[in-house]
């Protein structure tokens, strides 16, 4: 059913002009999720690298901004005024120094500039108070992430030949978890987001294991997306614990543990000759307990 507020179908266009082809690859999981929330309240969703399209139709855009690119999308909005709506999607902590700090100080400082400009803003992890900061707070929402059968798009193979599956870049403290689970004998694989949106999904389908695991040590947020990669399709999470804010409920319907601990977990967990009971049972809980329609409804009743 269409969102209540307007009673109508809404056009939602994601436009991914803004990012560089790695990071195009890096939001095909998050455009997905979001994709299917949006659906599930009736809305038609269109996605493109070029064109906005003029109102009513409102378009989305991912936060990755330069110092060049926050003028043209300025000047453009300026000319079109009302006639182009456009709110920008934000999936990153703001104090997270590995890309939002020291020298890459400018993206953050972009992403707020463009966060000025925009219509509205939505984040991905709970952390509306701090963006609050920087742009009107009014205009700050979080889109929460659940289950939908849209994404339970994933066909699991009948002999998995992966062990463990981490979606993501591989930095130095995940590299370092990879390279300890591959000593011991299983088969490990990372996507480095540089594979297409298929090829991504077949590994994921031949996986026994999803492993959620954060760029380094100190983040407060967990990577919702890659959990939901794993519970909506029968596939075991195994996921660092460290999360303190909303977002722990997911710690719920994954095989959680403290950092010291995961890798230990992970090929237990692996080894266990119902890993795959156990992946169905939690996407048959979460899929009760979470469905993503009623959280983007609530979301969309915001002005």
């Amino acid at each position: 059913m269409a969102s209540s507020l307007w009673g109508l179908t809404i056009h939602f266009h994601f436009n991914l002009r803004n990012l560089p082809p790695l990071h195009r690859h890096g939001t095909q999981d998050i455009i997905g999720e979001m994709k299917a929330g949006l659906e599930d309240c009736g809305h038609f969703v269109s996605l493109d690298d070029q064109d906005f399209f003029a109102a009513p139709v409102i378009n989305l855009i991912f936060e990755n901004f330069t110092e060049e690119t926050v003028p043209s999308l300025r000047a453009f909005k300026q000319e079109a005024g009302d006639g182009l709506i456009f709110g920008v999607i934000c999936g990153e902590d703001l104090l997270d120094p590995l890309i939002m700090d020291g020298e890459f100080s400018w993206r953050r400082d972009a992403m707020m500039q463009a966060a000025e400009i925009a219509d509205f803003v939505w984040t991905l992890i709970p952390n509306v108070e701090e963006y609050g900061r920087f742009t009107d707070a009014d205009k700050v929402f979080w889109f929460e992430l659940g289950y939908s059968d849209r994404i339970r798009t994933i066909q699991r193979a009948p002999h998995c030949d992966i062990d463990v599956f981490m979606p993501g870049n591989l930095y130095p403290y995940r590299e370092t978890a990879v390279n300890a689970l591959t000593a011991r004998g299983l088969k490990v694989r990372s996507s480095n987001y540089q594979m297409p949106i298929n090829v991504y999904q077949s590994i994921a389908g031949r996986s026994k294991v999803i492993l959620d695991i954060g760029r380094d040590k100190g983040l407060r947020f967990l990577s919702s997306t890659r959990i939901i990669l794993g519970v909506n399709n029968e596939i075991v999470v195994v996921s660092e614990k460290f999360d303190q804010s909303p977002l722990k409920f997911f710690y719920d319907y994954t095989v959680a543990a403290k950092s010291d601990d995961l890798v230990d977990l992970c090929e237990q967990t692996v080894r266990d000759p119902s890993v795959i009971e156990l992946g169905q049972a939690m996407t048959k809980r979460f899929q009760v307990d979470h469905p993503v329609g009623p959280k983007v409804m609530r979301l969309l009743e915001n002005p």
